[in-house]
């Protein structure tokens, strides 16, 4: 879990996952240790559309995004950049497949090739799928 995460679970635990109640951000990454990087941390969350500020210096609201990260972060999921990007390789790779299949398929079309490239196509259409999810 990231200090953004940390920030973003203790907020959503003063909340109790409520957008309508405003917490002040500021004491509660003083609380975590993270004060010194307040600024970074409060640019980062609101611009990941986590929080809103309020008319109150210093008191933020999550929104319905930051309850939804929050949740996902507690079952364990979250910063999942990696998965993203394994799954966006995987992505390229069934593409580069599937080009060589419509290229052999444009050089003698039979219907196996087509078969074939219908079926890589199910594959890229999952994966894309897959990412999305992750998104």
């Amino acid at each position: 879990m990231n200090v953004y995460q940390k920030v973003l679970i203790r907020l959503y635990e003063e909340t109790g996952g409520r957008d309508s109640k405003a917490v002040p951000l500021k004491d509660i990454v003083k609380e975590l240790g993270f004060l010194p990087s307040y600024e970074e941390i409060f640019n980062r969350m609101s611009g990941d559309g986590w929080i809103t500020e309020t008319s109150h210096t210093d008191e933020v609201n999550i929104t319905p995004w930051g309850v939804r990260e929050a949740r996902k972060v507690e079952k364990g999921g979250g910063d999942n950049t990696r998965e993203v990007e394994k799954s966006s390789n995987k992505i390229k790779s069934e593409v580069k497949e599937l080009l060589v299949m419509t290229e052999e398929l444009a050089e003698k079309a039979t219907d196996e090739r087509l078969k074939a490239v219908e079926d890589k196509l199910k594959v890229v259409s999952n994966a894309v799928d897959g990412l999305k999810k992750l998104l």
